[in-house]
C-alpha cells in the first residue's frame, strides 16, 4: 500500500467526494484532517516560510485568504486546530492516523477558553 496526502487545495465538496470514491476503489483507509488556522497566522506563517527561502508552497496571501472564504463545509473531516506549535498538535493526530476503524477517534480540536 502507499499513502497520498491531498492538500489545502481541494477546497470543494466535489473534489473530495472524487478523493473519497479513488479511495473506495482501491480499498485505501481515507482518513479525512481539516486543519483550521486563523488567516492572519496563516499569512504570517506563510510569509516567514517564503523568507526564509524553504517553502515548497505556492500559496500567498491573496490564495490564503481566498481558500478561507471559499472553503466548502467537510462535516466527514476531523478538525485540527493548527494554531499550537507541531509538537502540540502532531501526537493527536498519528494517533487518530494510527486508530483502528471502530475504535473511538480522539478529538483533534481544542475547544476555546
Amino acid at each position: 500500500g502507499e499513502s497520498a496526502i491531498v492538500d489545502a487545495s481541494v477546497s470543494t465538496a466535489r473534489w473530495r467526494a472524487a478523493a473519497a470514491a479513488l479511495a473506495a476503489n482501491t480499498a485505501a483507509e481515507l482518513i479525512e484532517l481539516r486543519c483550521l488556522l486563523p488567516v492572519g497566522v496563516a499569512v504570517a506563517r506563510l510569509e516567514l516560510r517564503a523568507a526564509a527561502g524553504r517553502d515548497a508552497s505556492d500559496a500567498t496571501a491573496a490564495i490564503a485568504a481566498e481558500m478561507t472564504h471559499g472553503f466548502a463545509d467537510w462535516p466527514s473531516a476531523a478538525t485540527v486546530d493548527t494554531l499550537p506549535a507541531v509538537d502540540d498538535v502532531l501526537p493527536a493526530v498519528l494517533e487518530r492516523i494510527a486508530a483502528p476503524h471502530g475504535r473511538p477517534k480522539p478529538p483533534l480540536a481544542r475547544s476555546a477558553p
